[in-house]
């Protein structure tokens, strides 16, 4: 029998091989803590706390490697890779949880002795006085743990205040909507054995059969209702880019970029499982994930195609939404390592890929007049959202923005769609960061 400290050691050493593993590797830390958890199915028990130093460090990375940088002889960058991972887990636990020095040094700095004075200096560093003479976008990056680019956009693009809301909420826990999967069983019935689990969940106002949890996210995902397919997770911003699409069951529908398919899922409810629904995805490994979801969950009948969206395989859609590839930075609270990949070049990137899957939808249905498309993507960043629209309104003037319908914030203001499109933002909305624009060829 292993006693708790022993316990305790265990699971920071797989917890250091997991970030030394992260820094090596192009793979996700979502897809490296699974693998571990895999490979040693006994941590699963134990993930809370595995999860936690994990994703704990990587949320505050550029602010724990300043202060590494900063109270010894060497940055962090210089620190071989296991010393710079040990070093960056015993400052999280130090400064973010207050865990004491001597059970820092049990867990991890016995194996680096020299960094325990450098270690204690890096946790106990007033970094407000420190930072004081730093410019301000450089200041609030290493305090706010975001990059300056980042940063800079935010301030652009938001009041003060906001923008520094909106990154102490990237830092934070994120929430969870659920739903229940009409296609499988009765709404009332899995509300009920919820209940019963002891689940606190209150229903959405904006959206009807949508659940905020307010406690009980681990009993819920580990519950038969969920593990069936009965219970459904997914954000309120990405529910309301469906129920502005507001799909018929005499409709033919066009989910354009679709994987993993929960978008595709709930048009198959709207549609009452009755209308002609298309999903293309130009993936073979995500299509083949989203057409075995489609089975478990229900919705078989979409007819799912290996396709370029920028192809424009389905010429005769009533509606089509278009959720694009982008910088996922709406979802920095659940994916902390999005924000230390970003930068200008992968943006630019994205951005041509979006430009490029909207010009060719709407250039094949020009002649198609009253087809409505919702063009969203899960993202903060004005170029991913409002620009891509002022760009298409200026170069095709036969399409119009919908009005919104009174859900989320208006756009950023110094753009000429700002007031007719809507943002989610987790720190106003507790929800995911979200662009959502709903238009329509006019002819």
């Amino acid at each position: 029998m292993i006693d708790t400290g022993e316990r305790d050691r265990i699971l920071r050493t797989h917890t250091i091989k997991v970030l030394v593993n992260y820094e090596r590797s192009s793979q996700s830390l979502k897809s490296l803590l699974r693998e571990r958890y895999d490979s040693f199915s006994e941590l699963k028990q134990h993930r809370n706390l595995v999860d936690s130093l994990s994703y704990g460090t990587i949320t505050y990375l550029n602010t724990i490697d300043w202060l590494i940088s900063h109270s010894g002889p060497k940055s962090a960058k210089q620190l071989p890779i296991l010393e710079r991972t040990i070093a960056r887990l015993a400052v999280y636990e130090g400064r973010w949880l207050n865990t004491k020095m001597r059970q820092l040094i049990e867990y991890y700095l016995h194996k680096i002795p020299e960094m325990i004075s450098p270690i204690r200096n890096a946790i106990n560093t007033d970094l407000e006085e420190k930072l004081s003479s730093y410019p301000l976008i450089n200041r609030l990056s290493i305090e706010l743990s975001h990059p300056t680019f980042l940063v800079e956009t935010l301030l652009d693009n938001l009041s003060h205040k906001q923008a520094i809301e909106l990154m102490r909420t990237n830092n934070g826990q994120r929430s969870y909507f659920m739903r229940i999967n009409k296609l499988l069983q009765s709404q009332e019935s899995v509300l009920e054995d919820i209940r019963e689990l002891g689940i606190d969940f209150i229903e959405d106002s904006d959206i009807s059969g949508l659940y905020l949890i307010r406690d009980g996210i681990t009993q819920l995902v580990q519950s038969e209702s969920f593990k069936k397919g009965y219970v459904l997770i997914q954000d309120k911003a990405s529910v309301q880019t469906v129920k502005l699409l507001n799909p018929k069951s005499d409709e033919v529908i066009w989910d354009a970029c679709a994987a993993p398919g929960m978008k595709t899922q709930l048009i198959s409810e709207y549609t009452s499982y009755q209308g002609t629904i298309f999903a293309t995805e130009s993936s073979n490994e995500r299509i083949s994930i989203a057409k075995k979801r489609a089975n478990d969950l229900g919705y078989s009948s979409v007819k799912w195609i290996l396709a370029d969206a920028s192809s424009v395989p389905i010429r005769n859609a009533d509606k089509i939404l278009i959720d694009a590839p982008c910088s996922s930075t709406g979802i920095l609270w659940s994916y902390p390592s999005f924000k230390w990949t970003l930068n200008k070049d992968s943006l630019m990137a994205l951005m041509v890929v979006q430009n490029k899957i909207l010009d060719a939808i709407i250039e094949a249905y020009e002649h198609k007049i009253g087809t409505e498309l919702v063009y969203a993507t899960c993202s903060i960043l004005p170029h991913e959202g409002e620009s891509q629209i002022d760009s298409v309104l200026a170069r095709y003037p036969f399409i119009e923005l919908i009005n919104p319908d009174g859900t989320g914030s208006m756009g950023y203001p110094a753009f000429d769609c700002a007031s007719r499109i809507q943002r989610f933002f987790p720190h106003i909305h507790n929800t995911s960061g979200f662009f959502i624009s709903h238009f329509k060829i006019t002819g």
